[in-house]
């Protein structure tokens, strides 16, 4: 650690200029070395101690004899200088240079660079650390675009604590997320659009399932006064389309306002939901279902239970255009109503 001793900031050892002065830390900086736990034990048992230069003033330590050798005469300048163990001066440390430019990319959202040297320093210096010149019209570090940002998250480091290796579980699911998003868009511009349109609306009729379609237009052979062909289609139960008594081969026909595939008409027979008056009135017993699609006409025979109420009929009638409901036969005709349907329901895949 180095200390200028123009301001009293503290820097770091591979800083050459003060980054609040812009002191040179060669000339003005004092380097203060940490002290160390460790070097303050004492010796160990058999080591001989070592005095400090600085503590010894010239004078040099000499080995002990080891116990059990016996003590030598006193001899010659040259058999003494043999037996003294000199203390060698350390090697002096050479100080680093200042660091390498590094590149924009590295460096993290907010840097300034040097307009001098190109170094990026920390946003709280004045000074560039490198060739000590004036940050006051540095450049500052923009923010990555998203995509980049997508594959590496800029993540901010406090002093003293350890960067956390990368984990590759996070790329690959973000790879397979991306690749996923791809795909789903070349399926819906590309070749595979009427299969992804089918397996979702597949999934939509298996979850929801089937949706309510009204027809545009209706139509019948023949109605009784007061009992037109719209009222079975109204979604009302107290109103109701009856075909009049001299018409042979009733029926009701629904015009749909696009084409739809049908899985399912809800029909309510009769005049009533009340059991007395629905036994007491005309109501149909078969009928015939005559769908229009693109690939012609298909006919479907259903017979109707005889109670009141809404009853399902489940059909498998793709891209119908015109519906119709034809009456082959029925019960309970009078002199003024024949055939009676209180409501007819339409249902078909979204």
């Amino acid at each position: 650690m180095i200390v200028c001793t123009e301001c009293g900031e503290r820097q770091d050892d591979d800083v050459v200029f003060c980054g609040r002065c812009g002191a040179y830390l060669e000339w003005e900086g004092e380097r203060v070395e940490v002290p160390r736990s460790e070097d303050t034990g004492t010796a160990g048992a058999g080591e001989a101690p070592v005095v400090p230069a600085s503590a010894s003033q010239g004078v040099t330590p000499v080995q002990p004899p080891a116990a059990g050798t016996p003590e030598q005469p006193p001899g010659d300048a040259s058999d003494q200088a043999a037996a003294v163990v000199t203390r060698q001066p350390e090697e002096v440390r050479r100080r680093p240079g200042g660091p390498a430019p590094r590149r924009i990319e590295q460096l993290p959202t907010g840097s300034l660079i040097c307009g001098s040297c190109g170094e990026g320093n920390d946003p709280e210096r004045r000074f560039c650390l490198r060739c000590g010149h004036s940050l006051a019209g540095a450049q500052v570090v923009a923010r990555p675009p998203w995509w980049r940002r997508l594959f590496r998250r800029e993540r901010t480091y406090v002093a003293g604590t350890r960067r956390r290796p990368r984990r590759r579980g996070r790329l690959v699911l973000r790879l397979v997320l991306i690749l996923a998003l791809i795909a789903g868009v070349l399926a819906l511009i590309g070749p595979l659009r009427p299969s992804v349109v089918a397996a979702y609306q597949w999934v939509a009729n298996t979850i929801a399932g089937p949706q309510q379609v009204r027809p545009g237009e209706a139509t019948a052979s023949a109605s009784a006064e007061g009992h037109a062909p719209g009222l079975a289609f109204d979604g009302a139960n107290n109103t109701y389309w009856a075909a009049t008594p001299d018409d042979d081969a009733p029926f009701l026909r629904a015009t749909m306002p696009e084409p739809v595939h049908l899985v399912m008409v809800g029909i309510t027979p009769g005049t009533s939901l009340q059991t007395p008056v629905f036994l007491e009135g005309p109501r149909p017993q078969v009928i015939e279902i005559a769908a229009e699609t693109a690939d012609g006409v298909r006919v479907e025979r259903l017979t109707l239970e005889p109670n009141p109420g809404f009853q399902k009929l489940q059909v498998d009638l793709p891209a119908v255009q015109t519906l119709t409901i034809a009456v082959v036969s029925g019960q309970g005709a009078t002199e003024q109503e024949a055939a009676a349907i209180t409501e007819v329901e339409f249902f078909a895949r979204r």
